[in-house]
């Protein structure tokens, strides 16, 4: 049997390593950030995800703000995934 050179990959595995931080408070996000000034931060798309399991970013450290409910008013994700008042 010859394998086909077009052969799908699994694309529900995260291939590479990261470090993973779910910090609890505005706080604790912005001193992870400062801690480690190459995260992403994952809020809710899954955009991040896909693109991690096709091998197409593969960040060191992924910060997940998605489970919040305790965020400051006023609070939102700039489009370089920072967070801004």
């Amino acid at each position: 049997m010859t394998e086909s050179k077009n052969r799908m990959r699994n694309t529900h595995v995260l291939v590479n390593g990261f470090n993973y931080i779910r910090p609890e408070s505005v706080a604790d996000a912005v001193a992870s950030l400062t801690e480690n000034p190459d995260a992403v931060l994952l809020a809710g798309g899954t955009n991040l995800l896909v693109d991690m399991k096709l091998e197409m970013k593969a960040p060191a450290t992924v910060i997940d703000i998605l489970n919040w409910t305790n965020c400051a008013a006023g609070m939102r994700m700039r489009t370089d995934s920072s967070l801004a008042r």
